[in-house]
């Protein structure tokens, strides 16, 4: 499968290198591989290096109009399982004009995710479709308002189920103040359903696992305050505080709730992020950032292994635990810009990503170092 998928990726490459190329066309070919310490993101500590071979196209029949179409395929060497195939497509329509104060932003987008057979279950789909609506009050002011939709399939799962529906309406202003500073904050409520048990069970049949259909409410709000540091260098500052609501007595089903669950980014918490660009050093743009997230997590039931009888096994629901992480991570990036004369710009970038997670349960407690090497050329 890697031969076959890295020769199409190839031969999609020649030939719109080939290709006459007009205004409203656009595309980008990205190939990176890297290192990882800590692939699973728990207390094993599985070391890996993967690549990755993404292509994006993106076509614009009016000028109000963008259809973009993207593939990406990644290869772990050692944990092969684990290789994936991902490909979407998005339309994003903007009827109105630059100069309006009034702008009209929808879009729609599909997204498929193919695992290897010895993991198929995560194989999953997703619909997303987004409207919003901004004014702009003055021209350092501006309001905007809308809705996203996200509707999520597993199409193989069989001892999971985490098909869900999420439904979010946001708000949010951006304005500029005493020069160059910038400040932007949103808040938002969403509604998703999903399929949970109760944790008042005192044991758990995979085969009629007793889950029933429920709804779980958030609310989050997220400032950002951004501003330069002299003529070539900006940092920005963000603040996200998410809290859930009627969750309560619910366990979600789940492998690994720190790597490949459904339910690996769903947690509830605050978080503090500080990001610096800088362009100080001739011809290359350096990114630098540091983050602290702390994250309480759905109970999630999840099999874990039984020396008694050298298996896995699923425990009791009443008897899981909720997992709440205090996570940090720092991260600083290298890119050097070559531009061609025909329009053509090429990206070598290199990044080293340092995270370290201390949990309430021991299986999460753990540190990584990830270095990354990557190539990008866009046209």
């Amino acid at each position: 499968m890697r031969l076959s998928v890295n020769f199409l990726l190839v031969l999609a490459c020649l030939l719109i290198l080939s290709m006459p190329i007009r205004a409203d066309f656009s595309y980008e070919i990205n190939l990176k591989g890297g290192y990882t310490g800590n692939l699973l993101n728990d207390s094993l500590g599985m070391e890996d290096s993967y690549s990755t071979s993404r292509a994006s196209f993106k076509y614009y029949p009016l000028s109000t109009l963008e259809i973009g179409l993207s593939s990406e395929y990644t290869y772990y060497s050692k944990t092969y399982g684990l290789s994936n195939l991902l490909y979407s497509g998005t339309v994003i329509h903007i009827p109105t004009v630059e100069s309006s104060p009034v702008t009209v932003y929808l879009s729609a987008g599909y997204d498929r995710v193919r695992y290897r057979e010895n993991i198929e279950s995560f194989d999953n789909k997703t619909i997303r479709v987004k409207a919003s609506l901004s004014y702009r009050v003055s021209s350092g002011m501006r309001l905007r308002t809308g809705s996203n939709l996200a509707a999520t399939r597993y199409v193989n799962a069989d001892s999971i189920s985490a098909d869900n529906d999420q439904y979010e309406l946001f708000a949010g202003a951006n304005m500029s103040f005493l020069g160059s500073n910038s400040l932007d904050i949103e808040t938002g409520f969403s509604f998703t359903n999903y399929s949970f048990i109760n944790d008042s069970l005192e044991w758990f049949n995979p085969v009629d696992p007793g889950l029933r259909d429920g709804h779980f409410r958030s609310f989050y709000i997220s400032p950002r305050f951004s501003r330069p540091l002299g003529l070539k260098t900006g940092i920005s500052v963000t603040y996200k505080y998410r809290h859930f609501a009627n969750i309560n007595r619910a366990v979600v089903l789940g492998y690994a709730t720190g790597f490949l669950s459904p339910w690996a980014l769903v947690f509830d918490g605050s978080s503090i992020v500080l990001q610096l660009k800088s362009y100080l050093v001739p011809h290359v743009v350096v990114s630098a950032g540091a983050g602290y997230w702390d994250k309480t997590y759905l109970k999630t039931l999840e099999r874990v292994y039984n020396p008694s009888f050298h298996g896995f096994e699923w425990p009791p629901p009443n008897q899981v635990p909720r997992r709440k992480d205090y996570f940090t991570r720092l991260y600083l990036s290298f890119q050097r810009p070559i531009t061609f004369g025909f329009n053509g710009v090429l990206e070598p970038t290199v990044t080293v990503d340092y995270s370290h997670n201390n949990s309430s349960l021991a299986t999460y407690d753990y540190s990584s170092t990830t270095v990354t090497v990557g190539l990008t050329y866009r046209r």
